[in-house]
């Protein structure tokens, strides 16, 4: 018996600018935009550190990855965002 496989609903580009428009602070604002720009694990994100995060060659190292264990992702365009919660 063949079982129908669906892919998973995404949301749009503007319900995306929509969802970071409404966080109340810059670190919520950077952390919807990083998980949507890298497609990051929300348990990846809870186990970054500000030091995992490369301004000069915009980089997150991602540790204890589920499938991959360590590798880095690239996150050129949350970078804006992320440099000010770093300054904190």
């Amino acid at each position: 018996m063949k079982i129908d496989w669906t892919l998973p609903q995404t949301l749009s580009l503007e319900e995306i600018e929509k969802l970071i428009d409404t966080a109340e602070n810059i670190r919520n604002k950077a952390i919807i935009a990083l998980v949507y720009s890298s497609g990051l694990r929300a348990g990846e994100v809870v186990r970054l550190a500000p030091g995992d995060i490369y301004m000069s060659t915009m980089q997150v190292h991602v540790r204890n990855s589920k499938n991959r264990g360590d590798h880095y992702q690239y996150s050129g365009q949350v970078h804006g965002l992320l440099f000010p919660c770093l300054l904190k």
